[in-house]
């Protein structure tokens, strides 16, 4: 049984806090702060370093990022910890290694933004491969950073669809 891989749309904005309506993406926030660079900075200091959210036992880590014109796009590893368990070597079915509570496996999965100029709202594309994705360690981590340099700005990654319908309602 093969997993099967697609992608997910989701809108990116941003906003003041206690605001309704959305900032330029290029031009938000008290000195004209564009997302497109910030969200490459959070990002590329992730090569190589891993961010640990201890609450949701979740690391990631962006093992490759490549920005051309208005795009940031590449590879996350993501995965969970806090369980022990055996894996098991299905081809003779022994214990093949003891996983601990502080191991994590990792899981590539690929992902898109493109941020252009003069509009309110962007796409990002996320890999899912099975009922894994990355929407959840991605959107944690780049909330926390962002709400760390512009304490005011809101980021939305919502998942995009026509109208009130979800993206895979539409799809199934």
């Amino acid at each position: 049984m093969s997993s099967s891989i697609s992608l997910a749309m989701h809108h990116v904005r941003i906003r003041r806090v206690r605001e309704k309506d959305f900032n330029q993406i290029d031009c938000f926030g008290d000195k004209d702060e564009d997302l497109f660079e910030a969200i490459h900075a959070i990002l590329s200091t992730l090569v190589g370093s891993a961010s640990d959210d201890k609450d949701a036992q979740q690391v990631l880590e962006v093992s490759k990022i490549q920005k051309d014109r208005r795009q940031i796009y590449g590879i996350i590893n993501t995965g969970a910890y806090g369980l022990r368990a055996d894996v098991r070597d299905v081809r003779n079915n022994t214990v093949a290694y003891r996983k601990r509570e502080w191991h994590a496996d990792m899981m590539p999965f690929y992902f898109h933004f493109d941020l252009p100029k003069g509009r309110d709202k962007g796409i990002l594309a996320l890999q899912r491969t099975g009922m894994f994705g990355i929407h959840g360690p991605l959107s944690s981590c780049l909330t926390k950073e962002l709400k760390q340099r512009f304490p005011d700005m809101v980021l939305a990654l919502n998942l995009a669809g026509c109208g009130k319908t979800p993206w895979n309602k539409l799809h199934q």
